[in-house]
């Protein structure tokens, strides 16, 4: 049987480890609503730049097929992003994204790794890979300016991260921010009346600042839903925290008053034992 002193300590760790776990939750609860509100504020500029995109692409379609064409003579650079962590408390979440990456990766490809979590497994594995470092939770755009640039020289990016379900389900994903597959159902909308737009310096520069403006607005984008994911993940990790140390409170609780109830029964038993030995005397 665990003595008072035992059952104090125990009690005092479960309960402080239940106000970190609440404090976790609700911080997770506040940032995940910033988080939407970036979400939403990069979609709207999406849907802008899409009907742009959109425009020119039908106006100078014969124009850009033909540089399509150019460009698929020379060698594709293809670049994977891994999107992690700088701290744990996220469940599961980090290594099912960094599993993924290592089921598809391809030794051709440059790989890039962002989080100090994903450059420790990196490690592991022994995968050249360049690293960037992206605060959790406060996303600085001149940090991510950094990884925009590296990015952008690359004809094909494809991001591993945490996808947001819902805030029980978190689903490791991949998705290609090269702009090639962006708007594709645009293509599917009906033709309409050729617009003629003036290019300075040139369709070629304007067409490449469109797709590094493409390439930039999705992985922000993916940058976001990766942070709601974790958010989510964190919430759903402080569930079970608090689940497990409210049954270890109850199970303290009755070790307690099992204690006071033996407490009880040893004072019982020794004056019984006096009221004996005092009638002994007698």
């Amino acid at each position: 049987m665990q003595s008072k002193h035992q059952i104090s300590i125990e009690q005092d760790w479960v309960q402080t480890l239940t106000i970190l776990a609440e404090a976790y939750e609700r911080i997770s609860i506040m940032k995940m609503q910033q988080v939407r509100s970036s979400v939403l504020t990069t979609r709207q500029f999406l849907e802008g730049l899409g009907e742009i995109f959109f425009d020119v692409k039908q106006s100078y379609k014969d124009q850009l097929e033909q540089m399509a064409k150019q460009k698929l003579r020379q060698e594709s650079k293809v670049v994977s992003v891994v999107l992690t962590a700088n701290t744990s408390l996220y469940g599961n979440i980090i290594r099912e994204v960094f599993n993924l990456f290592l089921k598809s990766h391809n030794r051709q490809n440059e790989v890039v790794v962002i989080g100090k979590i994903g450059k420790a497994m990196a490690e592991e594995t022994k995968i050249r890979f360049t690293y960037f470092d992206l605060p959790d939770g406060h996303t600085l755009q001149d940090e991510l300016g950094k990884i925009v640039a590296f990015l952008v020289q690359f004809d094909k990016v494809n991001v591993f991260y945490g996808k947001f379900a819902n805030v029980v389900t978190q689903v490791a994903t991949v998705s290609s921010v090269s702009g090639e597959e962006t708007f594709q159902n645009e293509s599917e909308q009906p033709q309409i009346q050729q617009i003629a737009f003036r290019f300075e310096p040139s369709l070629e520069n304007i067409w490449q600042f469109f797709q590094n403006q493409v390439i930039s607005s999705l992985f922000k984008q993916t940058v976001h839903e990766a942070e709601l994911s974790r958010h989510a993940a964190r919430i759903k990790a402080m569930e079970e925290v608090l689940s497990n140390t409210e049954k270890q409170a109850l199970k303290l609780r009755i070790a307690q008053r099992q204690f006071k109830n033996w407490l009880s029964n040893k004072k019982q038993i020794q004056t019984i034992a006096g009221i004996n030995l005092w009638k002994g005397k007698i």
